[in-house]
């Protein structure tokens, strides 16, 4: 993280990473910047960051992601 080596986004509540050895293109990694239970239960948090993902790569490559 200190790097930012593969780092994709980041905001108060979480780094968006793309994997070293990812198993399917695309793959992304929305991980928490502080320690949860769930990641999933933050709502519009981690819905925000997923959103803001899918947004980027769509513009990236002039079409959204499979």
């Amino acid at each position: 993280m200190r790097r930012r080596e593969r780092v994709v986004a980041i905001d108060d509540e979480a780094v968006l990473l793309s994997p070293y050895a990812a198993a399917l293109p695309y793959q992304l990694m929305i991980v928490p910047r502080r320690p949860r239970m769930r990641f999933e239960d933050d709502g519009p948090t981690a819905a925000a960051m997923l959103h803001d993902a899918l947004r980027r790569l769509a513009k990236r490559f002039d079409s959204s992601p499979p």
